[in-house]
């Protein structure tokens, strides 16, 4: 198990929960991953395609519970948050 502190850098703008600057060629894999807010505002995760209406909502202080990877291993670089800036989302990944 691994913790992963990402504070947000951008207010209201999609960013990948793996920045690109620390994206090796390979992937970011894991079996399953707790997200929880950390910050005081309400975050949003999802893909690439990401928006506030398009999204999983995680309020400021809460968890949406786990999330196990289904058949396959799940690409960290594959999720993107939005949240306002500083604000603070932890995720637990289980590799």
């Amino acid at each position: 198990m691994y913790m992963l502190k990402i504070t947000i850098a951008a207010t209201s703008t999609a960013q990948p929960v793996i920045p690109s600057s620390v994206q090796p060629a390979s992937s970011h894999a894991c079996q399953g991953w707790i997200p929880q807010n950390n910050g005081t505002h309400t975050m949003y995760l999802g893909d690439a395609a990401i928006t506030t209406t398009n999204s999983l909502q995680l309020t400021a202080g809460g968890s949406l519970g786990s999330f196990p990877a289904i058949a396959y291993a799940m690409d960290l670089n594959e999720l993107w948050v939005i949240g306002t800036i500083n604000d603070v989302l932890n995720i637990m990944i289980f590799p």
